[in-house]
């Protein structure tokens, strides 16, 4: 079974037809992306550093247009190389045209990267660990799975189908196509431990999506063959007290996934030089431990102009940027029948040795410090604590929209989940008022919006 290109441009509520509509399916699908609030708070949650820890941060919005240039940039280049133009595939004639039909338009690929971070929670990692912990018990809380959640079903594009984009631009957000059931380490925590008692790593929620979403994810998958669904689906166990992992991933996903690793591997470090967080040294020491940079790569000149002018930080960011897409190959898994499966994009391991030294810089000089746990562990426990008291009350906390979504709820799984769902949609500013008004005397007002 193959499938057609009608089919990628489907939608689960169908396609409405306008008489005046001129746009592509890719077009509409980028405009209801941009368009959309879900969009719009990606400019006040957390991606590296917090939103108010500088005069210029990087906030997941800014990363999402990064990895969104960086996402058309590869295409581009990969749309040249195979016609002939660049550093060779290695590819036969038939491989480069079969791959060359198979590549998403400007428009797709930018519509797949700006969305792949819209349900991430507010403080980034430390409250997604804080609504895992609280969901443990109901499904659980994956910013991935939170994703897929909010483009497929509660975006107000549509009733019942969120922003009802094309399964071609769903199946490309779907980077782990494993169910949080399936993945999840099953032992359990410890009975009335809280959440602020248990180390980060315990807290940590697997690589997923979440149940609720499977009619979802059955509907993405459905035009492909059974031993492709079944393959595509494949974990791998982890170790004792670990979480399974998925295996594999679309084409576009992994598209996706390396404008993502270029981005936050080349430019989260750009922000912690920028604020002399990472020195000289830091760079000289980290790649003294790599073992396999790529010959291109003269660490010495581009480490100084990294840590010279603006201008010429610029410079050797632009380099290392577009070195690296010009290093990207494409590998056949012939396991696969379709070619949306059975084509892979990847770095070679000195280009992924490469980005894993910078962004070591930044995990190490920036992430690590005790400082910056300490401010993941706040908004953990900010969130933490809104989620208790929306929880234990909903009717009397919850905005007027959830209220009703809870009310209407079939069941007490869908009831908890608006609740995950309010608090997941926070910007950072929004958690950190409401804790506010809810813990501290004198702060708040009865006309604060919520």
């Amino acid at each position: 079974m193959t499938i057609s290109m009608q089919q990628l441009a489907d939608r689960m509520g169908g396609v409405s037809q306008r008489s005046y509509e001129t746009r592509t399916e890719d077009e509409r699908d980028y405009a209801r992306i941009v368009h959309s609030a879900a969009f719009r708070r990606l400019q006040g949650k957390t991606q590296t550093l917090g939103v108010a820890e500088s005069d210029f941060p990087r906030t997941r919005l800014t990363h999402s247009l990064e990895v969104a240039r960086i996402g058309s940039g590869i295409v581009q280049a990969l749309r040249r190389r195979l016609a002939g133009h660049g550093p060779a595939l290695g590819l036969r004639e038939a491989q480069r045209a079969d791959v060359a039909a198979l590549l998403p338009s400007d428009q797709q690929i930018q519509c797949i990267c700006l969305a792949h971070d819209i349900g991430h929670p507010p403080f980034g990692h430390g409250g997604e660990m804080a609504l895992n912990f609280h969901m443990r018990e109901h499904g659980g809380f994956e910013g991935n799975g939170q994703t897929l959640r909010i483009l497929g079903r509660l975006e107000s594009y549509s009733q019942q189908h969120g922003m009802n984009l094309t399964r071609r631009s769903l199946l490309g957000v779907l980077k782990y196509p494993a169910p949080y059931s399936k993945v999840v380490n099953q032992q359990p925590l410890n009975p009335g431990v809280g959440l602020t008692e248990l180390r980060a790593g315990l807290l940590k929620p697997p690589k997923c999506y979440l149940d609720s979403e499977a009619d979802i994810v059955a509907w993405l998958l459905a035009p492909f063959v059974g031993d492709d669904r079944e393959r595509l689906q494949a974990i791998v166990a982890g170790a004792e007290g670990e979480h399974a992992k998925p295996c594999h991933k679309g084409f576009d996903t992994a598209l996706m996934e390396l404008a993502d690793d270029i981005s936050y591997g080349v430019h989260d470090l750009e922000d912690a030089t920028s604020l002399d967080l990472v020195r000289p040294q830091d760079w000289a020491a980290s790649m003294a431990r790599a073992d396999n940079l790529p010959a291109w790569f003269d660490q010495d000149r581009l480490g100084k102009l990294f840590f010279g002018e603006p201008y010429q930080r610029k410079e050797a960011i632009g380099e290392i940027v577009h070195r690296l897409i010009l290093s990207i190959v494409l590998v056949e898994d012939e396991a696969f029948q379709h070619p949306m499966l059975r084509w892979q994009a990847s770095l070679p391991p000195a280009e992924r040795c490469l980005l894993r030294s910078l962004h070591g810089m930044v995990v190490s000089r920036v992430i690590g410090l005790p400082g910056t746990q300490m401010l993941e562990f706040k908004g953990q426990r900010i969130v933490g604590d809104l989620f208790s008291v929306y929880a234990s009350d909903p009717m009397r906390f919850l905005p007027e929209t959830a209220r009703r979504q809870h009310a209407e709820a079939l069941d007490a799984e869908a009831a908890i989940r608006v609740v995950c769902d309010h608090v997941a949609s926070l910007t950072d500013e929004q958690a950190a008022r409401q804790f506010q008004k809810l813990f501290m005397p004198k702060m708040g007002s009865v006309f604060d919006v919520m």
